[in-house]
């Protein structure tokens, strides 16, 4: 449908990040793709729902079962 100019708007529970890879845009005002479950490649914050990119040692604390401090939170709390 991409390809033929008729896909306006794909909303997917793949959290694969297929569509990216096909190169379809995701997020943003002219997102052909909406993710409704977010990706594996991301964490957002229940807190302040900040988004972060995973890194080697977040993977690490979750497979131990705990969860890793957000950045953005941490400095927050510093700067009071």
């Amino acid at each position: 449908m991409h390809d033929r100019g008729k896909l306006l708007r794909c909303y997917t529970q793949n959290i694969d990040g297929i569509e990216e890879r096909e190169g379809l845009k995701i997020g943003g005002k002219d997102a052909q793709i909406c993710q409704l479950h977010g990706d594996i490649h991301t964490l957002r914050c229940d807190h302040c729902n900040v988004i972060q990119q995973y890194t080697v040692e977040w993977m690490d604390m979750l497979l131990d079962g705990e969860a890793p401090e957000c950045p953005e939170c941490v400095r927050k709390c510093k700067l009071l």
